[in-house]
Parts: structure tokens; C-alpha cells; sequence
């Protein structure tokens, strides 16, 4: 059993809102506040942003931002519906994130407040936990850097789904590299690990094997993020379409 303790709140605003944002790039979304202000924090002119339609999220009322990528026609993301309270204390507080795919009716990502909000400190015994006779506890602080949620690698996620990843060259200097733009963005990182378990492993079924400027890579393939993995080891992952994964991969051999 895991017990997670949330970072402390701050003085600005999502302290105002009660609900403490994630600090960076690189922290876990825990919560739509968070998810939202990583999303609106990195906004460039490759992005479209518009109001959509007023909606309810957890019985709460809400307008939608439309965020859309502009001129990059290899993401995979079609838009994404950030819900925006407008009423009370929740006014100006983003209370669900959508991430719709392309030629997708239903979101491919969802994180939203479901059930009736109540603004404000919970209740003190909502708050007490007694674990079950037996259970082992180990405490994580969330954003301390030694939790194991909150890493700082871009490739943390593909861990859990290939294994270790390990993005770091034998002088120790780091060997991320990013090509193209905003929404169209490819990174590149090497790890001669991955290729070996994913090809050996049981997720070699959700893999298929692709050829790239005559050599052998896998893709891992999904509505959203696509991850190639050459042969040579090194892999390429990002929110566009496999064929452009496969053009970043080709201009690096």
C-alpha cells in the first residue's frame, strides 16, 4: 500500500481555489487545475484557441477553451476541451481536461471533477485513513524527486509499458534531442535496452515491425502517442502520426 502526500499549497491562486497545481513540465496532473495549466502554459502561435459551448461538470456550470493545433498536420491531437468554472468560488478554475484524437467522437484522455463539488477543506475525517490489519505502508511525498511519480525524464511514461528507459550516455551527458515543431514535435532519445524486452517480451504483440531506411525498428501505436524503436536502439516517441516518426528516424540514420 502506497500513501502519497500532495505538495503544500501556495499564497497565489490555486491556493485561492484549493487546488494545488503541479509544478512543472515533469510534475503528475493530479488534478484538472494542474493538467490545464501545463496545457495553457505553453501556448504558441502554432495554437488555436477558441470558446466552445457552456457545459455542467460535476453539477457545476462551465464555458469551454477549444485548444487546437494549427498548421500541423502530422499530430495526432484533434483538440482539446478545457472546462473553465464560472460560478462561486470555482469561477476561473478549469474543472475537466478532454484530449480528443484524430477521428475520434469520444476523448482519448479525460481528467474531470465527477459527483457535486463543495469548494473548501473537506471534512477532517474525510481525510483519516486506517490501513487494514497487515498492510505494509510506504509514504511518497509527491514532487519531492524521490517518490517515483514525479520524474524528470520525457521517456518516464514508456517505463511502465517497455521497461526501463534511460536516456543518458555512457560520459553521463544526456542524449535527448528533439525535431520539428509545437504540436509536430519528435523526442529522440537513446536506449539499447527497450528494443531487446519489447521484441522478447509479451508486448511484442502490440508492437508491429516497420522498416526505416533499411533498417528494422517496432511500433508501439496508439490514438495519441506513437513510440518507434529502431534496431540501432534509440527511440522516438510523440503525439503525431507513426510516418512522422518514421521521417525523424530516417533523417538520423
Amino acid at each position: 500500500m502506497v500513501h502519497l502526500i500532495g505538495p503544500k499549497a501556495s499564497s497565489g491562486s490555486n491556493a485561492k481555489a484549493g487546488i494545488g497545481a503541479a509544478n512543472g513540465l515533469n510534475a503528475v496532473p493530479l488534478t484538472p487545475m494542474a493538467l490545464a495549466s501545463q496545457l495553457l502554459g505553453h501556448l504558441t502561435a502554432s495554437t488555436s484557441v477558441t470558446v466552445g459551448s457552456p457545459v455542467y461538470v460535476a453539477g457545476e456550470p462551465a464555458y469551454q477553451l477549444l485548444v487546437a493545433p494549427k498548421g500541423a498536420a502530422s499530430s495526432t491531437i484533434r483538440h482539446i476541451e478545457v472546462a473553465i468554472g464560472t460560478s462561486g468560488p470555482l469561477t476561473g478554475v478549469p474543472l475537466q481536461v478532454a484530449i480528443y484524437a484524430k477521428g475520434q467522437a469520444s476523448p482519448a484522455l479525460q481528467l474531470g471533477f465527477t459527483g457535486q463539488l463543495q469548494p473548501g477543506p473537506p471534512a477532517q475525517g474525510e481525510l483519516t485513513f486506517t490501513p487494514p490489519p497487515g498492510a505494509t505502508v510506504i509514504t511518497r511525498t509527491l514532487g519531492s524527486g524521490s517518490s517515483g511519480v514525479a520524474g524528470t525524464s520525457p521517456f518516464a511514461p514508456l517505463a511502465k509499458l517497455f521497461g526501463p528507459v534511460n536516456p543518458v550516455g555512457p560520459a553521463g551527458s544526456a542524449k535527448v534531442t528533439k525535431s520539428g515543431k509545437g504540436w509536430a514535435t519528435v523526442v529522440s532519445a537513446p536506449s539499447g535496452q527497450l528494443l531487446g524486452s519489447v521484441a522478447a517480451g509479451p508486448l511484442s504483440a502490440l508492437t508491429r515491425v516497420v522498416t526505416v531506411h533499411g533498417q528494422q525498428g517496432r511500433l508501439f501505436s496508439t490514438e495519441l502517442l506513437n513510440v518507434l524503436i529502431m534496431q540501432s536502439g534509440r527511440v522516438y516517441s510523440g503525439f503525431v502520426s507513426p510516418s512522422a516518426l518514421e521521417a525523424a528516424a530516417s533523417a538520423n540514420t
